[in-house]
């Protein structure tokens, strides 16, 4: 299942590539699945389109997803989404993110353990040799050296992803074998959009309230 959801992910971020966008985003928050079990990137908050081969030196992101470029303030381009990537599927696969603690634990705590590296005791945790490989070569601390920097169809050829047509995925064609482990969301979204109108509408009638109010006392 980690494989399908990483490979929608995937396909997303060779899209923004082409549009030279750095999303800075890539985390389970801001992740939706369709009614048919794909997923979505879905907050662009933190987004920027880059102009040609420039680097921005903005800081966002989730803190336990940063990247060391953006801890040290280096500067961000699309290498750094392959960092947030790495991340994501280290947390999927693991069920925390490589650079957590359990315990008590500042920022200032995570971001030493994210510049000191991905290292073995992250890498004991992950099943598999095939999704080691692929994490190690993402969570590179040297954003010029991850795996998919120079395309990301890199990336779509490793082992781990052997299981996964990204020609038949990005027309959601999958087989069978796979759609069988697909989580697909059993209720009715028709629902939201009467509850997002009703909120509307609420918020209109506090507004009107709001502003009656504040005449009264004038």
């Amino acid at each position: 299942l980690a494989t399908i959801y990483a490979g929608c992910i995937l396909l997303a971020m060779g899209d923004l590539r082409l549009r030279n966008i750095l999303c800075r985003s890539i985390c389970p928050e801001n992740l939706l699945i369709d009614k048919y079990g794909f997923v979505k990137i879905s907050n662009f908050q933190f987004a920027k389109k880059l102009a040609g081969n420039t680097k921005t030196k903005t800081i966002f992101g989730t803190v336990e997803y940063m990247a060391p470029e953006q801890i040290f303030g280096m500067g961000q381009d699309c290498c750094t989404d392959l960092w947030h990537f790495g991340i994501l599927i280290y947390e999927m696969l693991v069920g925390h993110t490589p650079f957590s603690s359990t315990g008590e634990c500042t920022n200032k705590d995570v971001f030493a353990r994210i510049l000191i590296g991905f290292s073995k005791e992250q890498t004991s945790q992950v099943p598999g040799k095939a999704a080691k490989l692929l994490l190690e070569r993402l969570l590179n601390t040297n954003p010029s050296m991850r795996l998919g920097s120079q395309s990301v169809s890199d990336v779509q050829n490793v082992s781990w992803f052997d299981q996964i047509n990204f020609k038949k995925l990005y027309e959601k064609n999958i087989n069978d074998t796979l759609r069988s482990v697909m989580w697909v969301p059993d209720f009715d979204p028709s629902n939201l959009t009467q509850w997002f109108s009703i909120r509307q509408d609420q918020q209109i009638f506090y507004k009107s309230e709001l502003i009656s109010k504040t005449k009264e006392t004038k």
